[in-house]
């Protein structure tokens, strides 16, 4: 029962996170960079980006707690007590909160300060978002290829 659990659990990790990530590689450079080729104005293309993300937050935010609790329950059920594993591990969770902390930003700080910018301020809020996005995608990538090594390291 235990290894079903585990395979249930892994299922989860895996499939939140890179749900994650695909929606932000998906929106990053293909919505986005397609959308501003079609839309004439900033203006436009600021609302179809507001009418597309609308009530997103909190699928995203479902994704990142899924994948967070799922590989809190993991560890704990891998528990390797080598130095290597702990700091993996400890990497692992710090991108996590980052990423957690990032999107929290994003949602409630950023995405405001974007919806209601006017001139100059959308060009330079659109090239700081890209460049929170690909952070984002990093903290994901990594996120995973630690989690394989720690994986390997704990089979």
């Amino acid at each position: 029962m235990l290894e079903i659990t585990e395979h249930l659990l892994a299922a989860a990790h895996l499939l939140s996170g890179t749900a994650w990530f695909g929606a932000l590689v998906y929106r990053t450079f293909f919505v986005d960079s397609k959308a501003l080729k079609f839309f004439k104005t900033d203006g436009e293309f600021e609302h179809f980006s507001l009418a597309l993300s609308h009530n997103m937050r909190y699928v995203v935010l479902l994704s990142l707690v899924t994948c967070g609790v799922s590989g809190f329950v993991l560890a704990g059920l891998r528990w390797n007590p080598s130095q290597g594993w702990l700091t993996l591990i400890g990497v692992k969770t710090a991108l996590w909160f980052v990423a957690f902390g990032l999107f929290g930003y994003i949602s409630w700080s950023f995405w405001p300060k974007r919806v209601f910018a006017t001139g100059d301020e959308v060009k330079t809020l659109r090239r700081q978002g890209f460049v929170v996005s690909v952070v984002m995608i990093g903290i994901a990538a990594a996120g995973m290829v630690l989690g394989q090594v720690a994986k390997q390291m704990s089979a």
